[in-house]
């Protein structure tokens, strides 16, 4: 999946099977990789409570060999994704403002 389609089924809020798989499988993705559930709520968008729902229920998904979770991981695992801080610099003072995140060196 190209990187353009995967932001747009990122921002489509539609729940049609394979943007809601795309979610899950992305929360899932920043989790196993030691990103904190606060943090991977802020960057999607969402609540904590739907982060933690995406990780059971894609791990569910995994262990019973679901072809389009499975399709979803091993689209998500082509590309790059990195969170960075976003900070407010001002003549004295830099405040902390959030996180974003970036696939492929693209601001979702």
């Amino acid at each position: 999946m190209e990187t353009k389609m995967l932001i747009d089924r990122l921002h489509d809020k539609h729940r049609t099977s394979l943007s809601v798989a795309l979610r899950q499988a992305i929360c899932y993705y920043l989790y196993n990789e030691n990103i904190p559930c606060t943090i991977i709520a802020e960057v999607m968008g969402c609540r904590r409570r739907y982060v933690y729902k995406s990780i059971y229920r894609t791990r569910d998904y995994l262990d019973i060999g679901d072809k389009m979770t499975k399709k979803c991981m091993d689209s998500i695992t082509e590309h790059k994704f990195r969170i960075t801080p976003i900070t407010v610099d001002g003549d004295i003072l830099s405040k902390h403002v959030g996180y974003k995140l970036l696939i492929d060196n693209i601001i979702v």
